[in-house]
């Protein structure tokens, strides 16, 4: 199991395997590999309490493992 002394886990969501993961502000986007989860949004401005906001379904045969926001 990989370690590092400068992090600490404080939350989590259990979400669909993902790609690329982007945060803006207080919302962090998740890029998901298979359909049909697309992006999914997530609220952080409680680290310790994720809470989901969307998911962006994508048909069949699409994906969308990048995912960037910016200023909201």
């Amino acid at each position: 199991m990989v370690s590092a002394s400068n992090t600490k886990h404080i939350g989590h969501i259990d979400c669909p395997g993902g790609g690329q993961v982007w945060v803006d502000g207080n919302i962090l986007y998740i890029g998901h590999m298979r359909p049909p989860s697309g992006t999914t949004l997530v609220d952080i401005s409680d680290p310790r309490n994720p809470r989901k906001i969307t998911t962006i379904d994508v048909p069949v045969g699409w994906h969308s493992h990048k995912v960037r926001a910016k200023d909201g």
